[in-house]
Order: C-alpha cells, then structure tokens, then sequence
C-alpha cells in the first residue's frame, strides 16, 4: 500500500489505473502543438471581438478594452445596472449551458459586471445563442 508520506515522487500518484487517460492527454497535447497557440490565441481574440460586437448591438456596454492587442476572450459587459445584471446572471444560471464559458458576475466597489469567456472551440453559432440569450434578457 502506498503511503501518503512517501518521500520520492509516489506520493504524486493519483492512482490511475488506465493508461487510456494518460494516452488521451497526449492525443490533446499534440492537437494544441498542430493548432499552434499563436492561431489559438487569434481565434480567441477574434471570437472576444464577435462577443463585443455583439453586445454593443443589444445594448450592452462592454468594459473590456476594444484594443485587441489588450484583450483575450474574457470579455466584461454590463446591461447598465447591478439589479438587471444580476438578474441576467441568475436567469443563465438555469439556462441549458452554452458552449461558452460563464457567465460570471463580477462587482467591486459599484464597478463591474458580467462575463463571458470566449474560447477556441466556440463557434459564432456559439456566440450569437449567448448574444440572444442576453438580448432576450435586457431591459424592455
């Protein structure tokens, strides 16, 4: 039996019975290294870019940086009140989850908002649902 005080790097053991996890991290490590993190990062960016625009066009406004050479696909909006984001933020909640990561709500000091992060594997079909979500969501 394995003791968690072991002083050599047993101790790290997780336990994994399988080799098939070990050999499914490979096949994900090697994908990324094929995708190359320069065209991961730009995808990213261009889909935060989506989000925003997005956004601006319901009514939102966005907190994060327009600059795309300051941002990355975590992108902080407001619907204009702490009340009606939080609301959002609950009614999402209860949604059927969405490919995009979030929504998250975010308050320090009066200043913040929702977000929601934007990743490789999104789609804009991705966005546009969570765009409608929100939209259907905003004040009348």
């Amino acid at each position: 039996m394995k003791s968690f005080f072991s002083k050599t790097a047993e101790r790290f053991d997780q336990g994994i019975g399988s080799t098939d996890a070990l050999w499914g991290w490979l096949a994900s490590l090697r994908w990324f290294n094929e995708l190359g993190k320069e065209d991961i990062q730009k995808r990213v960016v261009r889909l935060g870019g989506y989000l925003i625009d997005g956004l601006l066009d319901i009514g939102c406004k966005v907190n994060t940086p327009m600059d795309p050479k300051q941002r990355h696909g975590l992108i902080n909006y407001t619907t204009g009140s702490y009340g009606n984001d939080l609301k959002c933020y609950e009614a999402m909640g209860t949604r059927v989850p969405e490919p995009i990561t979030g929504p998250t709500i975010r308050y320090q000091g009066g200043v913040g908002g929702m977000r929601g992060c934007t990743h490789f594997y999104n789609t804009e079909e991705d966005v546009d649902k969570f765009i409608d979500f929100q939209k259907d969501l905003m004040p009348k």
